[in-house]
């Protein structure tokens, strides 16, 4: 024997299951286990943009004040919606919508149950490692910042929250920007989250920072951080930068200069460093501001001209927290208001949704599809569509979801100050069958819709490939195919030990 191959039986090397599959195998694909243990063999499907998707929905039935809306990372048909009651309760409630098509169901009101007359600003979070747990923030009866977790129970459309104890992370009044809610930022999968807030007044130039710890149904906080004393009306946005946990990508509108200003955050428990300032050169308006981290040297940055206060976008490049600024660049002209993008990383990264209000006509809803193209160095976008036939009044906010059909939810109060709404659509996008977790193994022979056929799995050994580089790792590719770099997500397929055989070795 002079090879290693030569120790190893052929065919399936005898690590195989039988399943039967949904749908044509091609021989020596990678396939993924379904729930119903059948298989399907790894690819991608392309959904094409539809704005607005089904019913405008009301989520609310009086006057609602400082929404805010999550997608949950644990489910893709659902988000979860926080607002305040500008009625005079001025009570926190809450919301679980579910989609089922293009039909949303609706949790009844969730009600915080918190006495007194403030404006509660809530945010509220995801937790991304545990399902049905979300963390809530708000001004509590002092009016000082606090936040719960919420352990969500039953099926769509009866769920109910039992809420754990409040704690109290900060004294000042906690607000909001003029058209973002405070940001609540789930950073990673051990109960660590960011919370941004403008203190003294609703205008302040001050924004802080602060971390919150939710490892169970209990949170603790470390002590605040100021960002910024310099953001023009506390105008901000923060991006966790996806491959990194510890840094997450700060920008605001300077106060003295209104040209927009970046700074890279470093979290180390519940320390928040802030780099130093990086200011762009052309002068930006204060009708919002989002920011999305496409990696470690890359950020879209949309916001709006000054004066003109037409939507536009900059491209950020980070050098160890030094960054440079594209060509600030105008993606429609039309004066706008709440302009503000959403991008779920987890989905197609490349597409990402950017809606606005048109301040000149009728005020409706609008939003337009960014497409990042390649290297990131700029952005299509493709014709504008109108999402609602609504006259748009205030707190407009916006959240994508992980599917690859880049499906999200709209909310907004409009002009009659009377009802929360809520409008579906997708972005269109290419998503990938294949999870972290639902990989099984290789296809050893085609297989037919419907029919049985043999899957070698780990230990097992598959032969008849081509073009391998022996010795080297392959990891499964989002598309089905093989590669040496890891996709995403992450799915080591196993070692080629020639150019035509690779044993799964399982390795993540």
């Amino acid at each position: 024997m002079s090879k290693l191959s030569e120790l190893l039986p052929a065919g399936a090397s005898g690590k195989t299951i039988e399943a039967v599959a949904t749908a044509t195998i091609t021989s020596k694909k990678p396939v993924i286990l379904n729930s119903a243990g059948t298989v399907t063999q790894v690819g991608e499907s392309t959904t094409s943009p539809s704005m607005p998707l089904g019913t405008q929905t009301q989520f609310a039935n009086r006057n609602t004040q400082a929404n805010d809306i999550a997608s949950d990372p644990h489910n893709s048909n659902r988000w979860i919606i926080a607002w305040n009651d500008d009625d005079g309760t001025d009570n926190v409630f809450l919301r679980i919508i579910t989609l089922s098509g293009t039909t949303w169901t609706l949790s009844s009101e969730i009600n915080m149950g918190l006495a007194g007359s403030t404006t509660r600003t809530p945010a509220v979070a995801w937790d991304n490692a545990t399902a049905n747990k979300i963390v809530v923030t708000y001004n509590n009866n002092s009016n000082d910042g606090s936040a719960k977790v919420g352990t969500i129970s039953g099926s769509a459309g009866s769920e109910t929250i039992a809420w754990g104890s409040e704690h109290t992370f900060t004294t000042q009044t906690m607000y909001a920007s003029s058209r973002t809610p405070p940001q609540l930022l789930c950073l990673d999968s051990s109960g660590n989250y960011l919370q941004t807030f403008v203190g003294a007044t609703g205008y302040d130039t001050t924004v802080y920072g602060i971390i919150l710890q939710a490892p169970s149904t209990t949170i603790t906080s470390g002590s605040e951080t100021t960002l910024t004393s310099t953001a023009k009306a506390g105008m901000s946005s923060a991006s966790i930068v996806p491959t990194d946990s510890t840094k997450v990508i700060f920008g605001y509108l300077q106060n003295t200069q209104e040209k927009p200003a970046i700074k890279q955050l470093s979290i180390s428990g519940t320390s928040i460093t802030a780099g130093s300032e990086n200011v762009g050169a052309t002068a930006a308006g204060d009708e919002g501001m989002s920011l999305i981290a496409m990696n470690a040297t890359t950020t879209v940055m949309i916001t709006n001209t000054n004066g003109t206060k037409y939507p536009a976008y900059q491209i950020l490049t980070n050098s160890s927290g030094s960054f440079s600024f594209s060509t600030f660049t105008t993606i429609t002209s039309s004066t706008s208001n709440y302009v503000q993008a959403s991008n779920n990383l987890s989905g197609d990264s490349s597409v990402f949704i950017l809606s606005y209000n048109n301040q000149t006509g009728t005020r409706y809803s609008r939003a337009k599809v960014g497409t990042i193209n390649a290297g990131i160095s700029s952005i299509s976008f493709n014709t504008e569509t109108q999402l609602s036939t609504t006259v748009m009044g205030n707190y407009a906010t916006i959240a994508q979801q992980s599917d690859g059909a880049g499906t999200f939810a709209y909310i907004f109060e409009p002009s009659t100050n009377n009802e929360g709404l809520i409008v579906l659509g997708q972005t269109g996008g290419t998503a990938t069958n294949l999870t972290a977790t639902n990989y099984v193994g290789i296809a050893d022979a085609a297989i037919s819709t419907s029919a049985t056929g043999t899957i070698i799995v780990q230990g097992g050994t598959v032969t008849g490939l081509s073009s391998l580089t022996t010795g080297s790792k392959y990891y499964v590719q989002a598309d089905g195919t093989f590669g040496t770099s890891a996709g995403s997500p992450s799915v080591s397929a196993g070692l080629a030990i020639s150019t035509t055989s690779l044993i799964l070795n399982g390795d993540s």
